[in-house]
């Protein structure tokens, strides 16, 4: 197998979460209050920083080989689609029709479709088979992670 067949993984994850910082940036550049931008920011960051170290772990496993340069410029990629985002998100807020609060709902749909598919479909089973014997364990794990995310969507509106 050649370098490039086996990075695969890691390019999809590095699409992933492109795709998914990318739309965190649109949820930044659409908020109205500089106070909303700010709490906006600082979750994003921090969220942001965790991708980053899951994409950088992935990019060192002996089954994902990348160069240097390789691993360099995902990074770099993936470091420019938040600000993507901002930017687009900000272009949205300017157009104050309707169509922009679908195109919105779109993108968040989207982003949490990215999520779910990073997780449900790369992280998870690689996770499964390595550990047979905590199965309970994690699924308790994941379960609580999507349930207090939905109660902090449902409480934050």
């Amino acid at each position: 197998m050649v370098p490039e067949e086996k990075s695969s993984s890691a390019f999809l994850l590095l699409l992933a979460l492109s795709i998914h910082s990318t739309i965190e940036g649109f949820a930044i550049g659409v908020e109205s209050s500089a106070r909303s931008v700010l709490f906006m920011l600082l979750a994003v960051s921090m969220h942001k920083f965790v991708m980053a170290f899951c994409l950088g772990m992935e990019m060192s496993l002996p089954e994902n080989p990348l160069t240097l340069r390789r691993a360099a410029a995902f990074l770099g990629v993936f470091s420019l689609t938040s600000v993507l985002g901002v930017f687009g998100g900000i272009l949205l807020r300017m157009d104050e029709q309707v169509w922009g609060e679908l195109v919105c709902s779109v993108l968040q749909a989207l982003a949490a479709g990215a999520l779910l598919h990073v997780a449900l479909l790369e992280i998870l089973p690689r996770e499964r088979s390595r550990c047979h014997q905590i199965g309970l364990s994690q699924f308790s794990s994941v379960s609580s992670g999507f349930g207090l995310s939905l109660l902090l969507q449902y409480f934050s509106d």
